[in-house]
């Protein structure tokens, strides 16, 4: 296929796999307010600062309330998303 070619097909299937239900993920954490929870891990540092991020702009579906999220990479080089319900 030459870069002026046009191919129509439908894409492939994702390989980063389905959006995670964040507010039943974080739901657990208004009963504890102001404490900080890790709530999911992803293979790089990177995409958990990505989503991280994403989580703190708003763009993700949360619970009401104020929420704070980081995200930090492990030891063992995978990243981690933290977040905390900072109240009503």
């Amino acid at each position: 296929m030459s870069d002026d070619e046009i191919v129509w097909e439908d894409p492939p299937p994702s390989s980063r796999g389905g959006r995670l239900p964040w507010g039943d993920r974080l739901k657990p954490l208004i009963e504890r307010p102001n404490e900080w929870a890790q709530v999911t891990t992803f293979p790089t540092g990177a995409a958990a600062r990505s989503i991280a991020g994403t989580l703190r702009q708003g763009k993700g579906t949360v619970p009401e309330g104020k929420w704070e999220f980081t995200a930090r990479e492990l030891e063992d080089g995978r990243g981690a998303v933290y977040a905390r319900y900072l109240g009503p």
